[in-house]
């Protein structure tokens, strides 16, 4: 399997998440912050599969060209089912979509 020249260039570098996942998170929140505010009113996201269907719609307003990041927070999360990954899930070559462990 090999990866392509975008996704390449893009290992090593450090990049700023457009959302975060974490245990302390919450659903209802936006996902731009990596932890939760001191009024615990918006912070990270609780599920990937909430970040998921965030990315999907950043997708659909079209036009990006920077990669789009969910920055995965240390800890175990648990599946009430399989998170399915499908073409609605796909990058570009010049803006990949990218889930990686935070920091």
């Amino acid at each position: 399997m090999s990866c392509p020249a975008a996704w390449l260039a893009l290992a090593g570098q450090a990049r700023a998440a457009d959302l975060f996942v974490s245990l302390q998170g919450n659903d209802a929140w936006s996902g731009r912050l990596a932890e939760p505010n001191t009024t615990k009113t918006d912070g990270p996201l609780a599920t990937i599969e909430h970040a998921q269907q965030l990315v999907r719609r950043l997708k659909e307003r079209g036009g990006r060209t920077t990669p789009i990041v969910v920055g995965i927070r240390g800890g175990s999360y648990f599946l009430a089912a399989p998170i399915r990954f499908g073409p609605e899930d796909s990058g570009t070559a010049q803006a990949p979509i990218v889930y990686e462990g935070y920091g």
